[in-house]
């Protein structure tokens, strides 16, 4: 098993001074990126702990001051709805030296010493000519010690500003950000990131084995390229009220148990049941040893290349499967693998192996390797598609359309050259760049469990915009161009909408279950007047 990832703890520096105070909108996209980072890490690393110190507070004497909004604790939904209630102040502070200063004194004493954490520094800095940085160097070599990771965030786009239009505050954040390799975001990158809780590519434990052609073995390893996983996560039943119908302190967990019942409702032991099957009305037990007779046979675990083809002899079909694997060598035997992957890839062949997962496997299964070379976002390795059974397969008839595109007009080609023209998409666009995106459907789901978390008794809120983003046409596109060029295809190709009939039903009235006497069929009535008088023939007599 790989070993566990280290605990991780993360202290947010927010500045709550604003020009507007609380409904600023740097405040909102404050809390907002904090909410989000503190959701996710209750939802993907709930064990993790987070604090917040909050600069430029309002004290009595109208001075603004640091304090500690939240103490160094493992996160919690109380964390999440006390960043909600952070409230602004008019005004300008820019003392952020002294804030992270705070950060690194909440760390020392939570642990006795000054150990490894996230420092999450959230502030407008404004422009203060009289603001001093003489604790500055100190400040980054404690960091650099402590081997602090340092991300800052702001509503400006510091980094493509030249020096001289920037303030001496936003001059001297970028200076620390390079001195203690940290980095800086501003809000419009950082905020739609935040916003999804992904929790990243899953590196998954590679199978071991020996790829076996004929005598020759070459250690290799199979990873999972991509799978299909459950969106939802299974359900915890528990129990809120006790059998009096009072409300429990806390909710306690309901642990299921598994009943055997026949269909009279009536409640088995399972030493009393027989497995089997129902076959033409016939049971057929099974025991143990018959169980063990249905199956093909234990096997070695084993990784063997059985035979190659030219890649141009292999259907699509052959090319799909349940995952994607990617084999690759061991390390150390990159040479023997890779010189077989270049001759394959040469010499334009896939390989078919038979592979048997572990030691006394019942289920080998036959797969399709394809080499692959040229892919800039994958190493050189063997692209493994596990082959489909006759059973498995969903066959679509196939229908050749070339009889049709042949008699279209000109006009008629040109109005759909311009409807794909419209609708293409460049891959620098917004949205496009991007080869792999979020699911919009799992983040709802997260949306959805911490609303109900902070509001049990509201309505649920409909999806987020910047969800329902992921599953519209990108800005590039114009819709109304191509609601025009949709309207001249109908036009050129003079499509007609299916027409309609409705019949009109009096309140009380029903439906008839026969149509009415003007629309039968008039052949289907004709044909039984004749069935009538070929009766009657018969038994004229």
């Amino acid at each position: 098993m790989p070993p566990k990832a280290d605990q991780e703890r993360t202290v947010f520096v927010i500045n709550v001074v604003s020009e507007n105070g609380s409904d600023d909108k740097y405040l909102m996209n404050a809390k907002e990126m904090t909410k989000n980072m503190i959701e996710k890490k209750i939802f993907t690393k709930p064990r993790h702990e987070a604090g917040i110190i909050l600069m430029g507070v309002k004290d009595d004497d109208s001075d603004f001051r640091i304090c500690n909004h939240q103490e160094i604790q493992s996160v919690s939904w109380d964390m999440v709805k006390a960043v909600s209630e952070i409230e602004g102040s008019e005004g300008v502070f820019t003392k952020w030296l002294s804030g992270l200063k705070s950060a690194l004194k909440i760390i020392n004493t939570a642990y006795g010493r000054l150990i490894k954490c996230k420092i999450v520094l959230i502030s407008n800095f404004p422009a203060d000519p009289s603001q001093n940085f003489n604790n500055f160097d100190k400040l980054v070599e404690h960091f650099v010690d402590s081997e602090m990771t340092f991300v800052c965030c702001g509503p400006k786009n510091l980094q493509d500003k030249p020096p001289e239009n920037l303030n001496k505050n936003e001059q001297k954040i970028l200076e620390f950000c390079r001195a203690v390799n940290g980095f800086y975001c501003p809000f419009d990158y950082i905020l739609p990131e935040s916003r999804f809780y992904e929790t990243g590519c899953t590196r998954f434990c590679p199978w071991m084995c020996n790829l076996e052609v004929h005598s020759i073995k070459i250690p290799i390893r199979v990873a999972v390229r991509a799978s299909r996983t459950n969106t939802k996560a299974m359900w915890s039943l528990v129990s809120v009220e006790t059998a009096d119908g009072e409300k429990r302190a806390a909710p306690v967990p309901i642990t299921q148990t598994k009943e055997l019942v026949d269909r009279y409702k009536t409640v088995h032991e399972k030493q009393d049941t027989v497995k089997g099957y129902m076959c033409g009305n016939k049971f057929i037990p099974v025991t143990q040893e018959d169980e063990a007779g249905m199956e093909l046979g234990h096997e070695a675990k084993s990784f063997k290349l059985y035979g190659v083809a030219k890649a141009e002899t292999v259907s699509i079909i052959h090319r799909t499967g349940p995952s994607t694997w990617l084999v690759m060598p061991e390390n150390g035997f990159e040479e023997p693998f890779f010189y077989f992957l270049q001759a394959m890839k040469n010499s334009n062949l896939v390989g078919f192996a038979r592979r048997n997962y572990r030691d006394g496997g019942k289920s080998p299964m036959m797969n399709l390797l394809i080499p692959c070379t040229d892919d800039p976002e994958l190493p050189w390795c063997f692209l493994m598609y596990q082959l489909i059974f006759a059973e498995e397969e969903h066959k679509v008839d196939p229908v050749s359309l070339n009889s049709v595109i042949e008699g279209l007009s000109k006009e008629e080609k040109d109005t759909v050259d311009e409807l794909i023209d419209l609708m293409f998409v460049e891959g620098e666009e917004e949205g496009t760049s991007k080869n792999i995106v979020p699911a919009p459907e799992r983040q709802h789901l997260w949306n959805v469990k911490a609303f109900r978390a902070l509001h049990p008794d509201e309505p649920l809120p409909p999806p987020k915009d910047y969800l329902m983003a992921l599953l519209e046409p990108p800005d590039s596109i114009n819709a109304q161009e191509v609601r025009y060029c949709v309207e001249r295809i109908k036009k050129s190709f003079e499509l007609q909408p299916e027409e309609v009939m409705e019949v009109a039903v009096a309140e009380g009235n029903k439906i008839p279950d026969t149509p009415p006497n003007d629309v039968v069929d008039k052949e289907e009535e004709n044909v039984d007047e004749r069935d009538m008088q070929n009766l009657d023939g018969m038994f004229a007599e």
